[in-house]
């Protein structure tokens, strides 16, 4: 898989139509669910967003605070080319547009996922997990207790956006103990409590860059939850510093976008980062713009307006009368359904204070 910039922007959308109007070749994208079809137009790209298609706030441009002057030590980095050019994606929305990874969802993926990396990677095609993300060598081993010891090394030198320094051990621990948090929303919150039990004396620091959780359960499905972008790897000293609300505005990440603008309900704005240790982006700058309404879209993509949207795919006639080429990919995707909270109040041992159980 090609791991440019659009390996790490995804637009999921079952029976959808990923539409681009850009006539030179797109790099491949590797997203987490892969899209069903794909349009090319055979027009140039242009680099200015669209106006914001929901009330908007002002634009807030991004401004870190200050960090402590740190000694830098890149990682070894292949020759990359220089990235040029905007690409410009709409979507429906972005979700809450708060970007602390223990909130957030499936809509704000598309930001998050530029922002942010995780320990592991991920080949769909060999279903195993290389050391190409943040970890350089990882393992697994059971445990006497019928647990699992996972140690983790993580590349050296891999820097924070915004001068924020290196990433260390120390800012994994504080990034999975965040998920502790009562009033954490992300879906994989009480997996990642879970991972290490409840007890993050149960995550050891080996040294400035490995350590070792000590699992009390097994968990066959644990690699794929911390692979890629799944579990974003936060700065300690940035939090310490502007607090949970000035994270969650202006994040720092190792990915290989910075965000430089936020106008709510309108647009994220990113750069990219020059010589980044693992992908240097195609394109200079990201533009990712909320457009709710299908026929907005579908005008600003015929205008070229913007580069890459997502449609339903009954208006793939309409989209192909209009000079897009509709090139299809394989997806695929699971579907859970819960059925929390169902405890019938007529039965005569109901008590909502207990912890229910197939009895309850």
């Amino acid at each position: 898989m090609n791991s440019r910039i659009l390996s790490t922007i995804v637009v999921s959308l079952s029976l959808s139509l990923l539409l681009f109007a850009c006539a030179k070749a797109a790099p491949t994208a590797t997203p987490t669910r892969a899209p069903t079809v794909v349009a090319v137009a055979p027009t140039a790209t242009p680099t200015r967003a669209p106006a914001a298609a929901a009330t908007a706030t002002p634009t807030r441009a991004i401004v870190a605070a200050t960090p402590t002057p740190t000694a830098i030590v890149a990682p070894t980095a292949t020759a990359k080319r220089a990235p040029s050019g905007t690409l410009t994606i709409a979507y429906a929305n972005l979700g809450n547009e708060v970007w602390l990874p223990r909130n957030t969802t499936q809509d704000e993926a598309p930001v998050m996922q530029v922002l942010f990396e995780g320990l592991l990677g991920y080949d769909p095609d060999t279903a195993t997990f290389p050391s190409d993300f943040l970890a350089e060598k990882w393992s697994v081993k059971d445990t006497p207790a019928g647990g699992g010891l996972w140690s983790f090394t993580l590349r050296k030198g891999v820097q924070f956006h915004k001068g924020w320094g290196e990433i260390t051990a120390e800012d994994f621990k504080f990034s999975i103990t965040e998920y502790k948090k009562g009033n954490s929303t992300n879906a994989s919150s009480s997996a990642y409590v879970e991972w290490y039990g409840d007890d993050p004396n149960n995550i050891k620091m080996l040294d400035k860059y490995s350590f070792e959780v000590n699992s009390p359960s097994r968990n066959a499905t644990l690699a794929r939850r911390i692979s890629r972008t799944a579990l974003p790897v936060m700065s300690k000293k940035y939090m310490d510093s502007v607090g949970e609300a000035g994270y969650g505005k202006n994040p720092v990440g190792t990915g290989p976008l910075d965000l430089t603008e936020h106008k709510r309900n309108e647009k994220a704005s990113f750069k990219a980062i020059l010589n980044h240790w693992r992908v240097t982006p195609d394109y200079a700058e990201l533009n990712l713009v909320t457009v709710p309404e299908i026929s907005t879209r579908i005008a600003m993509l015929r205008t070229g307006q913007i580069d890459m949207t997502a449609i339903p795919s009954r208006y793939k006639a309409e989209l192909l009368a209009a000079g897009l080429q509709i090139f299809r990919a394989e997806s695929a995707s699971e579907i859970q359904q819960m059925f929390g909270g169902l405890f019938l109040t007529t039965r005569p041992k109901y008590d909502p204070r207990a912890t229910p159980t197939a009895s309850t």
